[in-house]
């Protein structure tokens, strides 16, 4: 792998389009923009580290296979949408320290594991995933979090754990052989699982 490290502010436009390359990006500041895309790769990665307030991350894998994105966030106000589509085998790693923070992935192919951490509160977290062998672990430590996931397809599973007081789990799983493992803990919590 070659990796291609960056220490950029306020926007950062990136995109690669090859094989056994990756993007390293560390961000520190209020107000960043960071955009990354990767198309038709295999073993690629994409790491991201912010830290600021009101920062916002795009990143797209498209056709990628064997890779992974993992994006760290801290501070508050900031947002991470990741979007890998038709992927195989790849891997999707976002955490988040601070309050008022979003997170929003989507997922579609095979073989795709999603693991979502929040610590604070008023945080948001939001998933759709959509294929076969699709699994996502979400955890979120804080007061008035929310988690609200959608997965379609077949042998996706779905484990939620929140800590915290007035938190929200909605999970619709519209697959065969889903599964689910909710744990909450504290006060005046609500949960909704749907299975179809």
């Amino acid at each position: 792998m070659i990796p291609i490290i960056i220490v950029l502010f306020l926007f950062t436009p990136l995109a690669a389009i090859a094989d056994g390359e990756g993007i390293v990006v560390f961000q520190e500041g209020d107000g960043i923009d960071a955009e990354l895309e990767q198309r038709a790769s295999s073993a690629v990665d994409i790491a991201l580290h912010q830290q600021g307030v009101e920062n916002r991350v795009s990143i797209v894998q498209n056709g990628a296979v064997d890779s992974a994105a993992i994006l760290m966030q801290s501070g508050t106000g900031n947002r991470i949408r990741v979007e890998q589509q038709s992927v195989q085998a790849s891997l999707m790693r976002m955490s988040q320290g601070g309050e008022h923070n979003t997170l929003i992935a989507a997922a579609t192919g095979t073989s795709i594991e999603l693991e979502l951490i929040q610590d604070g509160s008023d945080n948001h977290t939001q998933v759709v995933a959509v294929g076969h062998d699709i699994s996502f672990q979400a955890n979120q430590s804080g007061n008035g979090n929310e988690l609200i996931a959608d997965q379609l397809g077949s042998g996706v599973h779905a484990s939620v754990s929140q800590f915290g007081n007035g938190n929200l789990i909605e999970v619709v799983q519209n697959a065969d052989g889903a599964g689910i493992t909710v744990y909450q803990t504290a006060n005046g919590v609500r949960t909704t699982i749907t299975q179809n």
